[in-house]
C-alpha cells in the first residue's frame, strides 16, 4: 500500500497541524486492518462458508473506515484509496439490510404491521450504534477523534450506524458474488434475527 501522496494540504496551514493530520491515512488504514480481523473472525464464526473470500477489494474496507468528517475538510484532501468516505456503502448496506429483512418477514408470514415495526426496531440509528458498540468498535474514523483525541471523542450515534450499515453495503460488494451465505449471515447477525 502506498500513503506517499495520500493527504494534501493547504499551502498556508501550519507545521504543527500538518503534523497531526499526516497520520490520517495511517489511521484509516489500522482501522481497515482491525475491520478486516473483525470480517475474518465473523467468516469463521459462519459455518459452511466459502474462504476465497482472501482475494477482495481491500478498498472497500478503507471506505468504510472514513467519515465524512474527513472527506469535506478545506485544511487538506484526502487521495489515492482514502478519497471516498462510507456514505455510498451505507446507501447499500441500508438497502441490503431492508431487503433482507423483508425476505426474512416473508418468510415469517408476517403482516405489514409486524413488518413495519421490526423494519423500525432494527433499522434505527440508535439499534444501529448499539450494534457498533457490539461487534465493530473502534472501525471508524472520524475528524473529532484526531483534533480531541481517541479517548476523548467517540462516534455519534449516526456516525456509528452509517458505519454499520457501510460495513453491511461492503461485505454485501465483495462477497455476494463469492459467497451470498456469509452475506446473509452478517445482515442476520446484525438484525438479531
Amino acid at each position: 500500500m502506498v500513503l506517499l501522496h495520500s493527504i494534501t494540504f493547504v499551502n498556508n496551514l501550519k507545521q504543527s497541524k500538518k503534523e497531526s493530520f499526516e497520520r490520517i491515512p495511517i489511521l484509516i488504514y489500522e482501522k481497515a486492518r482491525k475491520l478486516e480481523n473483525i470480517i475474518s473472525n465473523l467468516i469463521n464464526e459462519c459455518q459452511n462458508t466459502n474462504n476465497s473470500y482472501r482475494t477482495y477489494n481491500f478498498d472497500y474496507l478503507i471506505n468504510t473506515c472514513i467519515d465524512s468528517s474527513l472527506t469535506s475538510r478545506t485544511e487538506f484532501e484526502l487521495n489515492n484509496e482514502f478519497k471516498n468516505d462510507n456514505k455510498k456503502l451505507a446507501y447499500l448496506g441500508d438497502a441490503y439490510l431492508t431487503f433482507y429483512l423483508s425476505i426474512s418477514s416473508y418468510n415469517n408470514d408476517d403482516d405489514q404491521s409486524q413488518y413495519q415495526n421490526k423494519r423500525n426496531m432494527k433499522t434505527n440509528k440508535k439499534y444501529l450504534a448499539k450494534i457498533y458498540d457490539e461487534y465493530f468498535d473502534n472501525c471508524l474514523l472520524t475528524f473529532e477523534m484526531i483534533i480531541n483525541g481517541f479517548d476523548k471523542s467517540k462516534p455519534s450515534t449516526k456516525q456509528k450506524c452509517e458505519c454499520v450499515e457501510a460495513i453491511m453495503g461492503s461485505i454485501y460488494l465483495i462477497f455476494n458474488k463469492i459467497d451470498d451465505k456469509f452475506v446473509n449471515f452478517v445482515a442476520n447477525k446484525i438484525l438479531n434475527l
